[in-house]
């Protein structure tokens, strides 16, 4: 048994970061051949490799407690009917966190995910892709079949160097539209490290947006990895009409679109982590008004809290069509 007087003293449950010191000790002795029957956490006792990793479940616990607690909170805050309470209690609170709540072709909204979306948690890649998709997906059945987006991966395939790869992606993304000739638009969601960005290309305009709620600079690979998609469409539709102008050799810098300052207005700090919806609403807006939306969009970050709750119901409804 060795001792871990270095992990300071706790009076009840140790708290993560004294668990994961533990852990590190007992895999370092082990890494030695020295193989412990366990180790002592002073003030609370002598643990096994698998006392520890019971205690990381209590942590687990305690942390689902404080999210539900949040939540809770943050739902009672909400002008919302007791119907689409219960509609989002349902998927918040009683399924597993792993059940999917929405799927679009291979990608998937799971609960946790969904969760997410509550307070000013920051959304993952699934959650863009899978609403950008549905939102073009729902235009299409209404008869506008013009846009088209590549997933939030769409970086990585730039940085192939197989260029049959490149292809593929790229032929599967414009498969979204039936007649590929009519393709008008393009949405790339851009990450730049716990942020979010947009990409917008309007073919007839022949201009290359980009925009955040920061006014952050756009990454320095994003517009040479657009310019080379374009080529690479051009490639797949040789006779698009707009596409064979090839006007993006003489584009040097993305032009902004308008997106909304993200910056909070108050102390609640109401948008402060809601760049990722604030990508998802811009896309919807692009999808169903195209280049009248740029410098155009009409809602705010301030009023954050309301759009992911209508985001969160829209992934319902949309759940609810899809079984």
């Amino acid at each position: 048994m060795i001792q871990c007087s270095q992990i300071p003293f706790v009076v009840q449950r140790p708290c993560e970061t004294v668990i994961t010191n533990a852990e590190k000790l007992l895999s370092a002795e082990k890494k030695k051949g020295n193989y412990q029957s366990g180790v002592v956490i002073q003030g609370c006792g002598q643990f096994s490799e698998q006392g520890l990793r019971i205690l990381r479940k209590f942590c687990s616990i305690s942390e689902t407690k404080q999210k539900v607690t949040a939540e809770a909170r943050w739902l009672s805050d909400l002008n919302c009917p007791a119907g689409e309470l219960a509609l989002l209690k349902t998927v918040l609170w009683n399924q597993p966190v792993t059940s999917t709540v929405l799927r679009f072709h291979q990608k998937a909204i799971d609960v946790l995910s969904f969760c997410d979306l509550a307070e000013e948690r920051y959304i993952d890649s699934f959650v863009i892709d899978v609403c950008i998709g549905k939102f073009i997906e729902e235009s299409t059945t209404q008869g506008k079949d013009d846009t088209i987006f590549f997933p939030t991966e769409f970086f990585q395939w730039m940085q192939a160097s197989d260029k049959a790869f490149k292809l593929r992606k790229l032929e599967a993304s414009i498969s979204q539209v039936a007649r590929p000739d009519n393709l008008l638009q393009i949405l790339v969601p851009v990450f730049m490290v716990n942020h979010w960005g947009l990409i917008y290309v309007n073919l007839g305009s022949e201009r290359l947006y980009f925009d955040d709620g920061l006014a952050s600079a756009v990454p320095s690979t994003a517009l040479p990895c657009v310019k080379e998609a374009l080529n690479l469409l051009l490639e797949l539709c040789p006779h698009h009409p707009f596409l064979k102008t090839k006007f993006w050799h003489n584009t040097e810098c993305f032009k902004r679109f308008g997106m909304p300052s993200q910056v909070p207005i108050d102390r609640k700090m109401i948008g402060v982590g809601s760049c990722g919806i604030g990508v998802i609403m811009a896309a919807r807006d692009f999808i169903r008004d195209g280049a009248a939306t740029v410098d155009n969009i009409e809602w705010r970050y301030s009023n954050m809290h309301n759009y992911r709750k209508d985001l969160m119901l829209q992934i319902r409804l949309w759940s609810r069509h899809q079984k």
